[in-house]
């Protein structure tokens, strides 16, 4: 294994802290972070191996300007970006570090094309560069780090020595960004965890045709609401994902009732009481 050096976590947070006097750094594509970092004391090494082609590669998914349906190329962007780094563990997919580093360095030309006002708009908003350099709402609000966290937290390992893959619950996440990078996002639970998100997943995938056929993002939050109410009764880190799987089943009457806002806030009020 190599070893590859990254931002330091002192580094991340003068980043973080300092959007608006380096936003004439962020307009130049060909500024060299990783100088800036040298000189600011804000570089260490750790046992990761960068695959030399992974900008190429994350570049050739990169959507049209007019495609419809963007989803699908974030889709195999986040599996190359997976595959690149399967073995991390837990602790190396928290640290922030490697994310910002991987957007401010060896992927910011694919970061730039995907997030294109950054060179197609004069005035560009700090908290642009926030959402998607850096960590503007969370962990899925990181780009990148977004990208890896949902292949990781629903991919399925084969049982052999070969990295076999399936990317079926994944998939299907990515299916709607939306829920993608906001209802699942804002619940801290589901994307530190592996066991309810997939529980998640397996109960949209099983219900696609008679529950989530309509109204499918109203009820993909219902489904977050629920599970986090459910966390305020029980100790939900001793279930497993067919625990959670199960306690939807079970809510099912109160999810397939929900139709808009209003009914979704009377009925998660009247399940709750």
């Amino acid at each position: 294994m190599s070893n590859q050096r990254i931002f330091t976590k002192d580094f991340v947070d003068i980043l973080s802290n300092s959007i608006d006097e380096n936003m004439d750094r962020y307009k130049d594509p060909n500024f060299d972070w990783m100088e800036y970092a040298q000189d600011k004391n804000g570089l260490h090494t750790v046992p990761i191996e960068v695959p030399d082609d992974l900008c190429d590669r994350m570049l050739a998914t990169v959507p049209p300007s007019d495609a419809r349906n963007k989803a699908i190329y974030d889709f195999e962007a986040a599996k190359i970006l997976f595959e690149a780094f399967p073995e991390l563990s837990p602790l190396q997919v928290a640290q922030r570090e490697i994310w910002v580093f991987l957007s401010h360095c060896v992927l910011m030309p694919y970061v730039r094309k995907r997030w294109e006002k950054i060179d197609e708009e004069e005035d560009v908003s700090p908290n642009y560069i926030n959402e998607h350099w850096l960590y503007g709402q969370g962990v899925v609000r990181n780009w990148l780090h977004g990208l890896y966290w949902s292949v990781y937290a629903t991919v399925v390992r084969g049982d052999s020595e070969e990295q076999n893959f399936d990317y079926t619950l994944t998939q299907r996440l990515f299916t709607h960004q939306n829920i993608r990078s906001r209802g699942v996002a804002a619940a801290p639970f589901l994307m530190s965890n592996r066991a309810p998100l997939q529980g998640l997943m397996n109960f949209v995938s099983a219900h696609e045709s008679d529950i989530f056929n309509k109204y499918v993002e109203y009820r993909m939050d219902a489904c977050v609401q629920l599970l986090n109410n459910a966390g305020g009764v029980v100790d939900l880190t001793v279930w497993d994902q067919n625990d959670f799987f199960n306690y939807l089943e079970q809510c099912k009457d109160v999810i397939v009732a929900i139709e808009d806002r209003k009914k979704q806030r009377k009925a998660l009020r009247e399940q709750q009481d």
